[in-house]
């Protein structure tokens, strides 16, 4: 049994404090398990001292959840963001895209 990667959601627009921690998801359905990548603004992004890729469990056994976590967040992390989901079995791609805002407590204080 076979089938295309389907997003079944994801993270959309998320805005956080600089400083904290964000986790971006994208909740994928595909059998075989498909092979994950990360973008910002179109160039590829790699595990880090900051920034972890993890695989969650759904419980439903072809569905799983992927994640990009980014610690300590600052405003060069801004930007927007690409869950690329590729089926090796079957060719067939799907992307998720969504945008990162982060605020410093001075913008805040601002506004």
């Amino acid at each position: 049994y076979c089938a295309f990667p389907r997003i079944l959601n994801s993270s959309n627009n998320i805005s956080i404090l600089e400083g904290e921690e964000v986790v971006i998801s994208c909740r994928i359905e595909s059998t075989p398990d498909p092979d994950i990548t990360w973008y910002k603004d179109g160039v590829l992004v790699n595990e880090s001292g900051r920034i972890d890729i993890r695989i969650e469990d759904d419980s439903n056994q072809d569905v799983h959840i992927y994640e990009l976590i980014i610690s300590q967040v600052d405003v060069s992390d801004a930007g927007v963001y690409m869950c690329f989901a590729n089926n090796t079995i079957i060719p067939s791609s799907v992307s998720i895209t969504m945008t990162l805002n982060v605020t410093t407590e001075e913008t805040i204080t601002e506004s």
